[in-house]
């Protein structure tokens, strides 16, 4: 997790700062919201999945030289 957390906290890109929330969402979907429809749980929480695993991928990519300004 070192290498994502660096990544995350070096990058300029405002949606760097999903991630935490995402993880957070993932893990429950119903903090600070009222589910109505059951259905809505699953959406929010594959969503939030999803976030987790191709936001890395994402900030890696709006570097313009990343192997540099990680160093």
């Amino acid at each position: 997790m070192r290498f994502v957390e660096i990544i995350l906290e070096n990058s300029t890109a405002k949606e760097a700062k999903l991630y935490n929330a995402a993880r957070k969402a993932y893990q429950n979907p119903e903090i600070g919201i009222t589910i109505q429809n059951k259905a809505a749980y699953h959406v929010i929480r594959d969503c939030a999945g999803i976030t987790t695993k191709y936001l890395v991928h994402y900030v890696f990519g709006c570097y313009a030289d990343p192997f540099v300004e990680l160093k």
